[in-house]
């Protein structure tokens, strides 16, 4: 195999995403893509696209499909494709699919502000009145267009989940993202068969989450899994949080942490996830330390957080932010690097995230983010001021 080339995932992971196209992984880029119902189970890495790009690696060459891997590596940037080859090196390459990311439907109980209708269901409102505004019209009003509600289904019309069931034996782990994937039904019910079939001892089994649906009941469940890591959305503290993961309440997430640390076992692994818009860039030095200092032993007590950088919407991206924001951020990640030498890699590696994501070109300035914060504070009966006028001081 090509190292400059080669990615373990295509011969062994399919992402099937909220709508059922298949993709190759979470950071692979896809212009079309097969439908999980057009392909049999073990068709989820046998169909054209996984054959493609495999034979383009085995050649040399780099998959399109794949170009923000390679983008990150170019830029001295450790890449998600360096990573799972690190991680999967003394695995036998093979076509067999043992890593299965699935994300039900849309279903969600949150409409994040950089997320969509293709992702949350609650944001199909907001899209439609967004489209009526000014500002970003053209962008929202595709939004609507392109909404079908009916292609969320594909999950109960097609029996996927009993393919799933019917060939666990080969998986190893199972991810499950969405939509909010607590809020999913066939979530629940294959978690109940991969117990009853005495197969959870042997999975590995993860999540992205906004959190505050854990509880107990769900709790007992991934006890009875071999490995569970839970990446909890968390991109801010108190009214920051509330007003990026729109409509949750920061009490809420108190609430969880504590019944995290009273009921869960040694087999779960809960690790912040923090996604870095131009809205919470500002206030990330102090989230790291607010991190370092959180008193719960169970929620990644030796780690910092995992983190990626928003690109779409494009006016939401940190590369529209005023360059001596950016700066000030980039020195104050240094100085937390000297203070807190444990934690170095994992800044340095945030420091270096950030860098790559100002450094993309945009057609957007911080007028255009002010622009789509007020509309939504129109909308919602929310004010963004408290996070719009720290930014403006530095224009």
């Amino acid at each position: 195999m090509n190292k400059e080339t080669f990615c373990i995932l295509p011969y062994m992971h399919a992402l099937i995403q909220t709508d059922g196209k298949i993709k190759l992984c979470c950071n692979s880029v896809e212009e079309s893509a097969p439908y999980v119902y057009d392909q049999p189970f073990n068709g989820l890495i046998n169909n054209k696209l996984h054959n493609k790009v495999r034979e383009e690696m085995e050649k040399g060459i780099k998959p399109k499909e794949c170009s923000r891997c390679y983008n990150l590596e170019n830029n001295n940037i450790i890449s998600y494709r360096q990573e799972q080859n690190y991680v999967n090196k003394d695995r036998d390459v093979k076509v067999e699919l043992t890593y299965l990311d699935v994300r039900f439907n849309n279903t969600c109980n949150l409409k994040c502000i950089m997320c969509s209708s293709n992702c949350s269901s609650l944001w199909v409102e907001d899209e439609q009145k967004l489209s009526q505004m000014n500002s970003h019209k053209e962008y929202f009003s595709n939004r609507v267009n392109f909404y079908d509600k009916n292609k969320f289904k594909w999950s109960i019309e097609n029996d996927v989940v009993e393919s799933i069931k019917q060939n666990s034996q080969t998986l190893e782990r199972i991810h499950f993202a969405g939509g909010e994937p607590l809020l999913s039904k066939q979530h629940t019910s294959l978690l109940h068969y991969l117990i009853e079939m005495g197969i959870s001892n042997k999975l590995t089994i993860s999540y992205n989450t906004n959190i505050i649906l854990i509880d107990e009941e769900v709790i007992n469940l991934w006890n009875k899994f071999k490995t569970v890591k839970v990446f909890l959305s968390i991109d801010g503290t108190a009214n920051i949080l509330e007003y990026i993961r729109y409509p949750l309440k920061y009490s809420d997430i108190i609430r969880v942490f504590d019944l995290i640390e009273k009921n869960s076992g040694s087999n779960i692994r809960y690790v912040f996830h923090y996604t870095v818009t131009a809205l919470n860039l500002l206030t990330l030095p102090d989230f790291i330390e607010y991190k370092i200092n959180l008193p719960y032993s169970k929620i990644s007590p030796t780690e910092l957080f995992t983190i990626d950088c928003v690109y779409s919407p494009a006016f939401l991206s940190v590369n529209v932010l005023p360059k001596n924001l950016i700066s000030s951020v980039l020195n104050k990640l240094t100085l937390l690097i000297n203070i807190y030498p444990n934690y170095a890699k994992t800044i340095q590696h945030i420091n270096d995230k950030i860098i790559a994501a100002a450094n993309t070109n945009s057609t957007f300035s911080f007028n255009d983010t002010v622009a789509y914060c007020r509309d939504l504070d129109r909308i919602r009966n929310t004010d963004s001021s408290f996070i719009l006028n720290p930014i403006l001081a530095f224009l």
